[in-house]
């Protein structure tokens, strides 16, 4: 899965909970600004974030790595 992958099935998953940007954003935590940069792939995710993302939509960390087998993030 591509990084664009997962955030759009993270979008569609969030969308399916009835979940505003702003209040995802504030469970992780982070600015709505924020969360939205990376949602539409504007700013790399951390792996924090990555990690807290995963958290809430119950995804195993594991189902995301990239073809390569390496997970995507920032430091």
């Amino acid at each position: 899965m591509t990084e664009k992958e997962f955030l759009m099935s993270v979008k569609i998953q969030r969308e399916r909970l009835f979940l505003s940007q702003k209040d995802f954003a504030r469970q992780i935590p982070l600015s709505k600004s924020t969360y939205c940069k990376i949602e539409n792939g504007r700013q790399k995710i951390t792996f924090f974030v990555l990690k807290r993302i995963a958290e809430i939509l119950n995804i195993n960390l594991n189902s995301i790595k990239d073809p390569k087998g390496r997970i995507f993030w920032t430091d």
